[in-house]
């Protein structure tokens, strides 16, 4: 089964965000937000959810749906975001099986990244 995510604030960036990230590991992915399904009602954006959800879709909502039975999964924009806290959110999904692993291979930048992290914990 898969599960709902929603990004409160950040807008259509946020939701993009965190899209590709998922994408990149090769989960089946929709985002369904109103900029994104502009003929659709808001009012049908939950039910479509839900039913996207129980064919195992990773779900990423912009507001707070009403899915009973769904599983409901929270980010805040401003960490959908932050690549790292992006990344610490999706590990934790990782690990609770509920998304696919990463592939290992870095992506543009988070070599740097890395590096900087363990001069500053004094590994360089």
């Amino acid at each position: 089964m898969g599960f709902l995510i929603v990004v409160r604030g950040g807008g259509e960036e946020a939701v993009a965000a965190m899209e590709g990230d998922l994408l990149a590991r090769g989960a089946a992915v929709e985002a369904l937000t109103p900029a994104r399904q502009p003929g659709m009602p808001e009012s049908a954006i939950p039910a479509s959810a839900a039913m996207l959800a129980k064919h195992g879709v990773i779900v990423l909502l912009s507001s707070d749906p009403s899915c009973p039975g769904v599983p409901v999964e929270v980010i805040q924009g401003e960490s959908a975001l932050d690549a790292e806290a992006r990344s610490t959110f999706l590990r934790r999904l990782e690990l609770a099986g509920r998304i696919p692993a990463a592939s290992g291979e870095l992506e543009p930048g988070e070599e740097e990244l890395v590096r900087e992290r363990l001069q500053k914990l004094g590994y360089l």
